[in-house]
Order: structure tokens, then sequence, then C-alpha cells
């Protein structure tokens, strides 16, 4: 086994590095979909996560493996931390991919679709430079599922996958809860609490809106308190939601509830 499948096997915070060839050229047939991406993690983990891509990264240059993928978690710098320690990055593109929100390190860097549904982030001042990996472009071929197309992570596939992984610092809640949110047409917000019985929590997720998608508010509880995310309604700025009964009233929203169970939509188990 390489290090990357022991790594795939072993990382329980970062994202993990993905290999394929990534001097193929770019998969031009796409079109790029997608209006904004959020990354959520807390900023503790978020500096961890980073540390640690950044010794992965230089690896592969020193290698120079041309099947390898940098990771991206080494240029997430969060652009809002919440009292609480949530901490969020929001990059926000235009129609061709190109990264339009102001960041640290991304505000030059182009979202691109890449073989084998990849999405990837490439710098536009070095569009032939190693591209970083974010994503996977995950589809069904049933029209059925409500929760696909969307862009997943290598988290997600440990979230969903036969032998549920998922530790309390991942959560029940990933990019398939938040699809069939997004797409759901009386659902007025994105509720991304990770519901448990020893507490509510934000967990560790990516979400992310396509251009032909309504806008809505990005909300979740972490521990007892009731934070906005994102896309907050009404002009009101993200954080602390004081009271979640006077806002949703405020908003004639209904009222947030918990799902049965989560992840809601795990991988169907086959038998060996």
């Amino acid at each position: 086994m390489n290090k990357y499948g022991l790594f795939a096997l072993l990382c329980l915070l970062p994202i993990c590095t993905t290999a394929v060839p990534p001097s193929t050229p770019p998969d031009k047939s796409p079109t790029w979909k997608i209006r904004y991406v959020l990354f959520v993690d807390t900023a503790r983990n978020f500096r961890q996560i980073a540390m640690k891509a950044a010794h992965e990264n230089a690896d592969v240059l020193r290698s120079h493996n041309e099947n390898d993928y940098l990771e991206s978690d080494e240029l997430l710098t969060p652009t809002t931390v919440f009292n609480s320690g949530t901490a969020i990055v929001v990059l926000q593109f235009d129609r061709t991919g190109r990264v339009i929100s102001q960041h640290p390190l991304l505000s030059r860097f182009q979202g691109m679709h890449r073989p084998n549904a990849l999405l990837a982030l490439v710098n536009r001042d070095d569009l032939h430079g190693k591209p970083y990996y974010f994503a996977d472009w995950a589809e069904s071929d049933s029209e059925s599922v409500h929760y696909l197309p969307a862009p997943c992570t290598q988290v997600d596939r440990r979230r969903y996958g036969r032998l549920v992984t998922y530790t309390p610092l991942v959560g029940g809640f990933g990019c398939r809860e938040w699809t069939a949110q997004l797409h759901r047409a009386q659902r007025p917000y994105i509720d991304v609490t990770s519901y448990g019985e020893r507490g509510n929590f934000i967990g560790r997720f990516m979400g992310w809106a396509g251009f032909g998608d309504t806008p809505k508010p990005v909300i979740g509880m972490h521990r007892k308190t009731w934070l906005c995310l994102h896309e907050c309604p009404s002009g009101e700025q993200p954080g602390v939601i004081p009271d979640i009964r006077t806002w949703a009233r405020k908003h004639r929203y209904p009222i947030p509830v918990a799902p049965a169970t989560q992840p809601e939509y795990p991988d169907r188990e086959t038998e060996d």
C-alpha cells in the first residue's frame, strides 16, 4: 500500500489527498455550476489541518510526481471565526469559476472541473501548476436521488460509507443533507446541525450553492447557541441568533426540528 492509501485509511482530521494525473488537461465539457462553497470546522482544526497539509504538499512537490494533487486544506484560512470556535471559509465564484471573494490566499484562484469528476483550485497566475483538490462532483443515475448532484469531500466518503466512521469532530451532517435541504422548495433555510444524544453541534462539512439555486440562510446549533453562518435573511450579519423561536417567527420560518437520524442518506448496505 502506498503512502496515500495508508493516509486515506488513517487520517481522522484532514481531507485526504487524491492521486490522479493532474497534468491531464482540464475537463472542458462541464460548465462551472458553483456560486459558492462554504467550508466549516473549528478554528483550531483549520489551523492543525493546514499545517499537516502543508507538510504533505511539500512532500508532493519534492517528489515531482505528476500523479498527485496538492491538498487545498493548506490554503483554507478562515474568513470568519465565531465566539463558539466555529469557523468558516467562504469562496464565491463567477460563472467561469474565478474566485471573486476576498481571501488572503485564494483570491487569485480558479475553480476547475478535472478528469474523474474532481473539483480543484488552480492559481490563475500559474494555470499549468499543480491543482489543489477540494471535492468530488458526485452524481447519480437515478432521478429519485434528491441529494445529488453535489460536491462532496473525502470526509463525506467516510461519513456515508458502509462502515460509518465519522467522529464527533466530523458529525452526521454532510454534503447530502445540505443538498437535499438546498433543493427542497418548502425549506427556507439550511440547518447544518449535527444532532446527537450527547448534544448538538456544528461539525466538519462543506456546503455549496449553484447559480440557479435560491439563496437560503445557513444556520446551525453549536452546543446551546444558534448561529447564522452565511446568507442571513433581511440583511442580517452572520453571528449568534439569540432566540431561535423569535428569529423564526420574525422571518416566518418554521422552527428547526432534528431529523429522525443522521446521516440521513448513508450508502445502502449491500450483502457480502
